[in-house]
């Protein structure tokens, strides 16, 4: 049954008015002398109200035509995903933190902490992978994507894909400690976990719930900015995850960069639209490839009719 958001986003005048807001939005964005090519500029605005109203006006935006996302919610990944990517990330090399924080090229915001001893503490309790993008990655977010479309509530992009083995016994710091990411507006992860969910093999802790008793292939999505969490590390076996960042937009999108370790979000708005906006004009681009994809009927007879 198709709910108010869909039907208000079926409406050609509605999409032409959405994207004429984002093209606004991504020209203020420009405005601030953000690109790829300007990491330091970039990563000091981050700090500034200017960057963080950015990426809000855009969740407002989204917000406003697709509704609220669910707050927490969780799925299953089949059997055969799972032992495809158990067996992937067993070929994968492995680094750390201390030395792929020093990899900073965008379009991943990637922080360096200041906290003295952060990354060598977080190298004491987990095992990093290095990962490039790959069809694995790709097959993974295809299957996330059939997975939460509804509890999203709105198009996505796909940002960020790490994974890290969580030491047994390890210290309750960083992600293992309970937390909220801190991300601009707009983001939300999804965890998934191709270990048992035991106190043997680690768990992982939401607002005050135990997520436990799960078979490998369990997936939480969630906010991850809003609700306190933390993973719970196992009692005799290490845990292994992976973590994948999503953004919502007002256009579904690949990642079609590589992953960063310490990544978090995109340094800019922008970058969600990457595909869209590389070779023609912002607005005419989003129009064009919006209503394509979601032509309706009525819509095109408006648009026949000479409609806005």
């Amino acid at each position: 049954m198709q709910n108010f958001y869909q039907e208000m986003w079926s409406d050609l005048s509605i999409r032409s008015f959405a994207t004429e807001k984002l093209s606004q939005i991504l020209e203020r964005e420009k405005l601030l002398h953000n690109s790829v090519n300007e990491y330091a500029e970039i990563v000091n605005e981050m700090a500034g109200m200017n960057k963080a109203a950015v990426f809000s006006h855009h969740d407002q935006l989204v917000s406003y035509f697709f509704g609220n996302p669910k707050n927490v919610f969780a799925f299953k990944l089949t059997e055969d995903r799972v032992e495809e990517l158990s067996a992937w990330l067993s070929k994968m090399p492995t680094t750390t933190f201390e030395k792929e924080v020093k990899n900073q090229n965008g379009p991943l915001f990637a922080p360096r902490l200041s906290t003295k001893g952060v990354m060598e503490q977080l190298d004491q309790n987990l095992i990093p992978f290095s990962l490039t993008n790959c069809e694995v990655i790709q097959g993974l977010h295809k299957e996330i994507r059939s997975n939460i479309s509804e509890q999203i509530g709105s198009p996505f992009a796909f940002i960020n894909t790490r994974a890290w083995v969580t030491k047994s016994l390890s210290n309750e710091m960083g992600p293992n400690a309970p937390h909220k990411d801190g991300f601009l507006p707009g983001h939300m992860k999804i965890m998934v976990y191709l270990t048992p969910m035991s106190a043997e093999y680690g768990d992982f802790w939401i607002e005050g719930e135990q997520i436990t008793g799960e078979k490998p292939g369990f997936c939480i999505g969630f906010k991850n900015s809003d609700l306190l969490h933390s993973g719970k590390p196992g009692t005799k076996y290490p845990r292994i995850c992976i973590e994948v960042t999503i953004m919502r937009t007002l256009q579904d999108n690949k990642q079609s960069h590589d992953s960063h370790v310490c990544g978090r979000h995109f340094l800019n708005v922008s970058s969600a639209y990457e595909n869209l906006i590389k070779q023609k004009n912002c607005q005419d681009m989003l129009v064009e490839e919006l209503l394509a994809n979601k032509k309706t009927p009525e819509a095109t007879s408006h648009a026949k009719a000479g409609g806005a």
